[in-house]
């Protein structure tokens, strides 16, 4: 989806965030969401790949 030229705010939620910070019961009926997904959800980001940069070697 292409991002309008004139917005003054973006905001980077992943799936699961925004998933985990709707009410259960709209994701549970609308989705046909068991409670072990709608548990498993996480409200704070949580990164996809965690990166360990090298170390320098001086």
């Amino acid at each position: 989806m292409p991002i309008p030229a004139n917005c003054d705010m973006l905001a980077n939620v992943s799936l699961n965030q925004w998933m985990a910070l709707t009410p259960r019961e709209l994701v549970r009926d609308n989705l046909h969401a068991g409670t072990e997904l709608i548990g498993a959800l996480r409200k704070e980001k949580w990164p996809v790949v965690k990166y360990a940069a090298p170390a320098s070697s001086s």
